[in-house]
């Protein structure tokens, strides 16, 4: 489409929709609403996750698709595209024209350590950093950063290259950003000691949706244990009178076996969201999760991990080691009334991993000079963050707390008396 034809198309006042909800066929898994009134839309083409045009990779094997075109670009009129997650397309917002998303399941990777460098991602994003968070975010080939995604600030520079490996799975967005904001209006309206003005301050709300960065574990677990353990017995002690009966413990050893299977153990392995605020947006759909492709980042942005492969796999160690201490404990426990010390070591086998990408929505709310981040999670709009408390909401409900508490001695105080 060139100049003309697209002021034409401009002129014409045509209105397409590219926000109706789908009924059938690639989203309709996503859980949404199937009617007759709105049938699926028709899709001009389609853009498969999985190309013939591979080539070997030194990673275990594994194979990438060459990148010769921009798969984000437009093919009718090469304008930007970008991912509509009502639709699992992509779809060109200057002439309408719509590219569904063929995923297949994501698969795991054999874990290698030490290979964090064998992929390389930028050679099919573009990727900035923040002068101001530090913050290193990855786009879609089509898009420029104005702003960093993260803190709100212009302080953004391209850099040429990305180190460590390319993501292979993703969980594709499934809320838009206008479900997103609402996700947000809801939760913010839902506390008690948010300024009014604070939650009726809408202009100055953003929403940029981020796929974040996390490591899942895979692995067959097998563990070896010492514990001690002991059970109860009574004795009586003291003569005449002062006899009475004491419980005590004996002690024994016992050893064992312990197998676990281990699948998707997800470590987050970003620094913009922090653990806590990871757990407490969850939990993320893994199962769910498709073979990562450019196509999803059209329109969003990504932040790369800084938790290497290497210090992934630790983490989930740690969390696997207290999960089959946990798991070997409760093993124990009906053969025993007491469990002293539990001491195992473990072998890991057939130990696999994804680089995968989750999807959150970051919203920056600028009040009274400050900006105030919340995370809405892309898929089931959970929303974590902070937000400023009203001094004047915090001492009303203090001094009635107060006040009820005087009230209920008074009126005990008299009734004592009376």
């Amino acid at each position: 489409m060139n100049f003309n034809d697209l002021k034409k198309f401009l002129e014409s006042g045509v209105s397409r929709s590219l926000h109706a909800e789908p009924t059938t066929g690639p989203f309709a898994a996503y859980g949404a609403p199937v009617t007759e009134e709105e049938p699926f839309p028709e899709y001009e083409d389609e853009v498969y996750c999985v190309d013939e045009d591979k080539e070997v990779d030194t990673y275990g094997g594994e194979t990438k698709v060459r990148q010769t075109v921009d798969q984000t670009k437009c093919e009718a009129c090469g304008a930007a595209t970008r991912y509509d997650p009502t639709e699992c397309a992509l779809v060109c917002d200057y002439c309408g024209h719509r590219k569904r998303i063929v995923a297949s399941a994501a698969s795991e990777r054999k874990l290698k350590l030490g290979k964090d460098n064998s992929r390389k991602w930028h050679e099919e994003t573009r990727v900035f950093r923040c002068g101001n968070c530090g913050a290193t975010s990855v786009f879609s080939q089509s898009e420029f950063a104005s702003v960093c995604p993260f803190c709100g600030s212009p302080s953004i520079v391209r850099i040429e290259d990305i180190e460590g490996v390319r993501p292979n799975a993703v969980i594709p967005f499934r809320l838009d950003a206008e479900k997103a904001r609402a996700a947000y209006a809801r939760w913010i309206s839902s506390k008690a000691y948010a300024p009014r003005v604070f939650k009726k301050h809408r202009k100055k709300r953003s929403m940029r949706g981020v796929y974040m960065p996390c490591w899942t574990f895979d692995s067959a677990t097998r563990s070896s244990y010492q514990a001690i353990v002991g059970d109860y017995y009574y004795v009586t002690v003291g003569v005449g009178k002062n006899a009475h009966r004491e419980r005590r413990v004996a002690y024994r050893t016992v050893y064992g076996t312990y197998p676990r299977m281990f699948d998707d153990i997800l470590i987050p392995s970003g620094k913009e969201l922090a653990a806590d605020e990871f757990k407490r947006i969850g939990p993320y759909p893994t199962k769910e999760a498709v073979e990562y492709h450019s196509s999803f980042l059209a329109g969003y942005s990504a932040e790369h991990y800084t938790m290497t492969l290497d210090q992934g796999w630790q983490s989930a160690q740690t969390e696997m080691r207290a999960q089959i201490e946990e798991g070997i404990r409760r093993e124990l426990r009906p053969g025993c009334d007491v469990i002293d010390r539990v001491e195992f070591v473990t072998d890991y086998a057939s130990n696999k991993f994804k680089y995968l990408m989750i999807p959150v929505y970051v919203c920056h709310h600028e009040f009274r000079g400050k900006n105030y981040v919340s995370f809405v999670n892309g898929v089931s709009g959970r929303v974590v963050g902070k937000y400023p408390k009203s001094k004047g909401k915090i001492a009303a409900t203090v001094f009635g707390i107060l006040g009820a508490v005087v009230a209920i001695g008074l009126a005990i105080y008299f009734g004592i008396f009376a």
